[in-house]
């Protein structure tokens, strides 16, 4: 059996001492959805921001101290949508190398939008969280070979 995936321990030290948290922004206006995400990785040990609209994953990202590992964005949102942020954080150099995961129920033409762009990935809702974990090692793989 393989072993799970551990955010708290730097996986590339071969006695996995280093320790490494990752940090997760997440964007997402239904709080029900919200919370159960902050649940799960929470558990998983990351550390989990949230806000809940487009305009505000903005705000957050760009006026943070905060370095973040992950973005989980919702498309359907108030003020700004999250294909709208996407776009605006991939515009922005100083996130070239930041993941991020769109979650959304749409199909078609934002999940091609998505899918397009550098480091992102697209999930149906509902998805598994097991799922949407497997998606982010999956990203920071990307990174990490770069």
């Amino acid at each position: 059996m393989a072993e799970s995936f551990d955010p708290t321990i730097k996986q590339d030290t071969p006695e996995g001492k280093e320790k490494l948290v990752r940090r997760i922004l997440i964007a997402e206006d239904e709080h029900l959805i919200r919370d159960n995400y902050v649940d799960f990785f929470e558990a998983q040990g990351f550390i989990v921001d949230v806000v809940s609209d487009g305009q505000m994953l903005l705000d957050k990202l760009y006026n943070s101290t905060e370095k973040y590992d992950l973005v989980i964005t919702d498309n359907n949102m108030p003020a700004v949508t999250g294909l709208e942020a996407l776009k605006k954080i991939r515009g922005d150099e100083r996130f070239n190398n930041l993941p991020i995961m769109m979650v959304s129920a749409e199909e078609g033409k934002v999940e091609d939008e998505v899918k397009a762009l550098d480091l992102t990935a697209f999930m149906y809702k509902p998805s598994l969280m097991a799922d949407m974990l497997k998606k982010a090692e999956e990203l920071w793989e990307k990174v990490d070979s770069r």
